[in-house]
């Protein structure tokens, strides 16, 4: 609890506000997700042409979205109650997005994977709901990061929360730490 707590402390004083949505997000109206990606599009977090992987139980509508905005390749992973490990080998993607890891039987596994398939300084967001505001949604994951930095939270009218991270560069050297190796998480519960 503490831990949590010193990373809640610690994550309320980097966190930045970096794009403020005055109308609802709902994952299942593409239309809404299509501004979040916008905005990062016009922030240089994202290209178009990137590679995309959207992981959940229902990723279809964040797949329409980014093809939308101009994606090249956007792949839906299912997750349903579980995830073992996404089949893309290390650094695959240029973003990452979850809707769904409020229902994922160890949301500690997603954000792994979803950190594992993308390329260094490239972006992942997490999308959920919260009651407590940006910093319910913001803690949790900020406290799942290994390989990441958190860049930004938003709350939206609807109270749903947009969370994003940024995987960090790794420094050369030999004692890199890494992030699975090859494809995917293999030791399922």
């Amino acid at each position: 609890m503490a831990a949590l707590l010193k990373a809640s402390t610690a994550l309320a004083l980097t966190i930045q506000i970096f794009f403020v949505l005055l109308h609802q997000i709902d994952p299942a109206d593409g239309c809404d997700l299509d501004s979040v990606f916008r905005d990062l599009i016009a922030r240089s977090w994202l290209q178009p042409g990137h590679r995309a992987v959207c992981v959940g139980p229902d990723p279809g509508p964040a797949v329409a979205a980014v093809r939308r905005v101009g994606f090249r390749s956007a792949t839906g992973v299912v997750f349903g109650k579980s995830c073992c490990g996404l089949p893309y080998e290390d650094g695959s993607f240029d973003f990452a997005f979850s809707a769904g890891l409020d229902r994922a039987r160890v949301p500690a596994r997603v954000v792994l994977e979803m950190e594992r398939v993308l390329g260094p300084g490239r972006v992942g967001v997490v999308f959920g709901w919260s009651s407590h505001g940006p910093m319910g949604v913001a803690a949790p994951v900020a406290s799942l990061l290994r390989f990441s930095e958190m860049v930004g939270a938003a709350r939206a009218v609807n109270g749903s929360v947009v969370v994003a991270f940024k995987k960090k560069i790794p420094s050369p050297g030999p004692n890199r730490e890494t992030v699975g190796v090859g494809v995917g998480l293999r030791n399922c519960p």
